[in-house]
């Protein structure tokens, strides 16, 4: 079912085999309160660190979106750790996937997709009840 709620700090170690440099890291449990993540900068040798989270505005999040985006520039052949400190009052899971930006704007488009059909029949199903409901209530036939 998860990890128990309270904090959780997660070691992620990337290695990058393909020949593109650009990785988005995608959380998919967004009912963690804070986030924070620690990346190395190359400039300077030092981690820099985001913090961001559900109880936190929304442009506090690197890349604006409903799940936790975040980019993971790793050259190829390289190999990267980030570190996240998770927290959050309920349980979770550490469920994250690493997408290109092709891909993750093509899985957003096909959720929009879906979530469009189904906001589009629940429309057409309330429609149909309330003409139901005012042809069974308002329009009657006296005799």
């Amino acid at each position: 079912l998860g990890l128990d709620g309270g904090i959780v700090w997660a070691r992620l170690r990337v290695r990058n085999d393909s020949s593109r440099d650009d990785w988005l890291l995608k959380l998919h449990d967004t009912r963690l309160s804070y986030l924070d993540v620690f990346r190395l900068n190359d400039a300077t040798g030092a981690y820099d660190a985001l913090r961001t989270g559900s109880f936190l505005p929304t442009n506090t999040r690197e890349i604006p979106h409903n799940r936790f985006l975040f980019h993971l520039t790793t050259p190829p052949g390289a190999e990267r750790t980030i570190w996240m400190r998770l927290q959050a009052p309920l349980s979770f899971n550490l469920a994250m996937e690493i997408l290109s930006p092709d891909v993750s704007a093509q899985a957003d488009r096909s959720d929009n997709m879906a979530h469009g059909l189904f906001l589009g029949a629940m429309l057409i199903i309330a429609g149909y009840n309330l003409l139901l409901f005012i042809s069974s209530n308002f329009l009657s036939i006296d005799e």
